[in-house]
């Protein structure tokens, strides 16, 4: 797994804190976790899907 970390310019700092770029050779779960902030995930390739597991 390759991932980066990105700044935005000057004028889009005021509404994006950082860009992540990761790669994954080889099919992965992964979470993302809540945060105080709008959290949006791009995909290019493969598939993707949402897992909820309810609480008891």
């Amino acid at each position: 797994m390759k991932s980066e970390k990105h700044f935005p310019t000057e004028r889009l700092k005021r509404y994006i804190k950082y860009f992540v770029v990761s790669e994954n050779e080889l099919e992965n779960e992964y979470k993302v976790f809540p945060s105080s902030g709008l959290v949006i995930g791009f995909q290019y390739k493969g598939s993707t899907g949402n897992c909820q597991r309810s609480k008891k």
